[in-house]
């Protein structure tokens, strides 16, 4: 990653250590991971960590979209994000499919694309609860939209 120096896993000791007033921490350096390998750690760590904040995961959700836009072959379908990112399960016939994570960012995504949701609303929130922001966006878009056309 050039001279560029990332975390991919223990975000939360080294913030602990920080806190704690510790100026250095132990850590194991990997200097062959490339762009795709980092957002494959990150991915699945922060696909992992169930109380991760909704943000923190757009955040990922969206580097992946820029690095499959970006990396031959260029693939910027939602399952191809998932993939990478781990954020899939497979169902009965084999076929791969967004987990609520992946189609929770996917989604929201969308909606901040099209200014039909603020980034900010969904600040601190987790996995589910940012689901129900974005089931309660796109319903209540719905039901206007219904009143208009009666």
């Amino acid at each position: 990653m050039g001279d560029r120096t990332q975390i991919a896993f223990g975000h939360h000791r080294v913030e602990a250590a920080r806190r704690a007033g510790k100026r250095t921490v132990p850590i194991i350096i990997h200097d062959d991971f490339d762009d795709e390998m980092m957002l494959k750690l990150v991915g699945r760590e922060n696909g992992e960590e169930y109380t991760a904040d909704f943000l923190a995961l757009l955040n990922t959700w969206e580097a992946a979209l820029q690095f499959c836009r970006q990396a031959p072959p260029r693939r910027s379908r939602s399952i191809d994000i998932a993939r990478l990112l781990g954020w899939f399960d497979t169902d009965k016939e084999g076929d791969d499919r967004m987990n609520k994570t992946a189609r929770a960012c996917n989604a929201a995504l969308i909606l901040i694309e099209e200014g039909r949701l603020n980034r900010e609303a969904l600040a601190g929130l987790s996995v589910k609860a940012a689901r129900g922001a974005v089931r309660y966006v796109t319903r209540k878009e719905e039901i206007e939209r219904a009143n208009e056309e009666d």
